[in-house]
């Protein structure tokens, strides 16, 4: 059985998907911890054995949730991307494998909120089936980073809660299937708005069109900091981010997905990621207007 850890002690992020997917497998290959999954009801708080796989349990769902894996956008990420609920719920391989990662993670953050409704359903019929499992397989596979990659509109939403406070880079990717379009709308009192055709053609000269924006945060709050600001910055408030704000003229900037990671030199790492890309694309992302 996998060691079982204290509540207060959430998985990091960086750990999470591997550590997830060995607590999932565990389950999925022990017939009596899929049994007890599978008649597991919140009603019975007296429900006998297996101890360390319920606070394991709990683990798994507090971290997701604390590292803003339960997009709050699901619903219309599931709804552009016509996904088919049936196919979310049985997460057969088959279909996993067509889906992008911003569909697999609207996917595992339909079957969380489900459990808001079907009170015990994450562990007696998403986990207790496979579904969970399968579906965290395929998030590592096609997860841009090592860390688990949230949307913007998620972190819009917690605040950047989910982000931890220590030094580090971050990108904001366009998530697979989604057109890149661009307005001129004002988005922040002072926000300096580009002419849509400088946009078009610095985008347009980009061969990799996926990386929006590579940053760094290397203040004393680090990333939590940098993001929130950024964040602020992009829905009219507080004044200190200016950086990267050709993301809020992109039309939907709320499916556009931000990943990091922690660095001792977010300085020197940014510098490296921003110089690599230019050498590959010859130009900088769309975002970034400098090295």
């Amino acid at each position: 059985m996998k060691e079982a850890l204290q509540p207060a002690n959430l998985i990091e992020p960086s750990r999470l998907l591997d550590w997830g997917i060995d607590l999932l497998a565990e389950i999925s290959q022990s017939p009596q911890q899929k049994e007890w999954c599978a008649k597991y009801s919140v009603y019975d708080i007296c429900q006998a054995g297996h101890n360390a796989l319920s606070q394991n349990l709990d683990l798994f769902t507090t971290s997701v949730y604390a590292a803003g894996m339960v997009i709050s956008n699901y619903r219309q990420v599931i709804e552009q991307w016509s996904l088919d609920k049936d196919q979310i719920m049985q997460a057969d391989s088959d279909w996993l494998i067509r889906q992008p990662y911003l569909s697999v993670l609207a996917s595992i953050a339909w079957h969380f909120r489900r459990d808001h409704f079907c009170e015990g359903a994450l562990i007696n019929d998403s986990i207790a089936s496979g579904a969970m499992l399968r579906l965290f397989q395929r998030l590592k596979e096609v997860c841009p980073s090592s860390w688990p990659a949230v949307t913007v509109g998620e972190l819009c939403a917690n605040h950047c809660r989910s982000i931890p406070d220590a030094p580090g880079i971050y990108w904001i990717f366009v998530p697979e299937g989604m057109p890149v379009l661009f307005h001129e709308r004002k988005y922040h009192p002072k926000a300096q708005i580009y002419p849509l055709e400088k946009l078009r053609s610095k985008f347009a000269l980009c061969a990799e069109h996926k990386t929006l924006y590579i940053g760094k945060a290397d203040g004393q709050h680090g990333l939590r900091q940098r993001l929130k600001q950024y964040m602020d910055y992009g829905q009219g408030k507080g004044n200190l981010h200016r950086g990267g704000r050709a993301i809020w003229q992109t039309e939907t900037p709320a499916f556009l997905l931000v990943a990091y990671e922690t660095c001792d030199h977010p300085d020197i790492q940014e510098h490296q990621l921003l110089q690599s890309y230019r050498k590959q694309n010859g130009t900088y992302p769309l975002a970034n207007w400098r090295g």
